[in-house]
């Protein structure tokens, strides 16, 4: 089977902070192009479960009142997840989500994403929605100046993490195969564009208010899955 696809982070930061976009040093991680960005400032994390890693620029709290923000580690139980989203929004705390259910990387539980969206708190005021720690905590790092381009990062993430991988992904290939071939191309397109374009609909209404645009696979390979946003 074909390897996930992964969500690309570096290029929404430099949007999000209104920034000229900077060329990543070799080796350099998210977090470190989020700091470069942010001029070098660190970030207060607050995780009530007491789940802590050792990362540049980031100072861990033991109360969400002196955090930035506070990080909630999902895996399994999607509605509590949610619970502690809204209960995060009624005292002020901002909230960032990383799924962690899936051993695959880049792959989120479509169920969370449900359960957020069941729930009263809207999807485009959490901080940060991911599979991966690091994504996450540099997409709060980053200065937001401009909303739409953090709206258009969280509706890349949840289509490719959440839509493709997590759901979408596998019935194309049941269907078509991990390569589609020429003459099935549209078909996929269509089923694709439908799904996803469901769950932006639904999107839109709790606040991500982002538009698909085209569609396609590269040499029809479903590892090589792009697209482009508005």
């Amino acid at each position: 089977m074909p390897a996930p696809t992964t969500f690309d982070l570096a290029p929404h930061l430099a949007a999000i902070a209104d920034r000229q976009p900077l060329t990543p040093r070799s080796g350099l991680d998210m977090l470190a192009l989020a700091r470069r960005y942010n001029d070098d400032g660190r970030l207060g994390v607050y995780s009530p479960t007491g789940e802590q890693t050792n990362l540049p620029g980031i100072v861990w709290v033991d109360d969400p009142e002196e955090a930035n923000v506070t990080l909630l580690i999902y895996r399994e139980n999607p509605l509590q997840i949610a619970e502690q989203v809204e209960a995060c929004f009624a005292s002020g705390e901002r909230v960032a989500v990383v799924d962690a259910s899936h051993t695959q990387a880049n792959r989120g539980d479509i169920a969370l994403l449900q359960a957020l969206l069941d729930c009263s708190a809207y999807t485009s005021n959490l901080a940060a929605l991911d599979t991966d720690v690091i994504r996450a905590l540099a997409t709060v790092m980053v200065p937001l100046r401009r909303g739409q381009a953090f709206r258009k990062a969280m509706a890349d993430s949840v289509i490719r993490q959440w839509l493709w991988e997590g759901m979408i992904r596998s019935e194309v290939e049941r269907r078509f195969g991990e390569v589609i071939p020429a003459r099935w191309m549209m078909r996929a397109e269509t089923q694709t564009r439908a799904r996803v374009g469901a769950w932006m609909h639904r999107l839109g209404q709790r606040g991500l208010t982002v538009t698909l645009g085209q569609l396609g696979w590269i040499n029809g390979r479903t590892d090589q899955f792009w697209y482009t946003l508005r």
